[in-house]
């Protein structure tokens, strides 16, 4: 089999026609389960971001082509792409688990502005009290007993029996799930490079 490289229009071209397919599932009836919903969440947020790379192309064409607003960008593709792979491997528990760590997010979240409310900039203690009073105030109990439901679910006892929290839903990195689901190779070569080349390219412009 011959493999060659794809030119940046070609690869461009495919990623429209991803585009195009993408949209036309966008109606399909699925039967509503959690991972049918997650998969569609994955699924548009897949179509929003390839829009979004195809339309910073037309704006700005090869020469001009704001790489340090796009490789964010393409780095959520990879990022979900991988998450997808690995709870399609169990449906049922993963999806859930994916969905549950959303109350760790927002009790993270919360206590964060919590936190900050004593801070010892007064800005930030002013900003963070109208944040507190508009966002959360009425909803830390819910936020807290939700959290309490599903918090065993994302912790790890360690030897000294003191447990630990997870800093992503699955425990595991985004590399370790790569591996898992047969995207090492992409890991390594197309999202590390998109990881540095951000970096690299601000630094060229200073």
């Amino acid at each position: 089999m011959t493999v060659r490289m794809l030119t940046v229009d070609e690869r461009r071209a495919v990623l429209a026609k991803l585009v195009t397919c993408g949209r036309k599932t966008e109606h399909m009836e699925l039967k509503p389960t959690p991972y049918s919903n997650l998969m569609v969440s994955f699924l548009l947020h897949q179509i929003a971001s390839a829009e979004a790379l195809l339309a910073l192309h037309r704006a700005f064409g090869d020469t001009w082509f704001p790489v340090t607003s796009a490789h964010p960008i393409a780095r959520t593709l990879f990022e979900v792409d991988v998450n997808a792979h690995y709870i399609s491997r169990d449906r049922v528990h993963r999806s859930l688990l994916y969905i549950d760590f959303g109350h760790v997010v927002t009790k993270r979240q919360m206590d964060a502005c919590a936190k900050h409310r004593k801070s010892a900039i007064e800005p930030w203690r002013a900003g963070m009290d109208l944040e507190w009073n508009h966002r959360w105030a009425s909803i830390d109990e819910e936020v807290n007993s939700k959290y309490e439901q599903v918090r065993s679910n994302f912790e790890i006892v360690g030897t000294r029996g003191k447990a630990s929290q997870f800093r992503t839903w699955s425990g595991k990195s985004l590399r370790q799930l790569a591996v898992e689901v047969d995207h090492e190779e992409s890991y390594d070569i197309f999202y590390s490079d998109l990881s540095s080349s951000a970096r690299l390219a601000c630094a060229h412009e200073l």
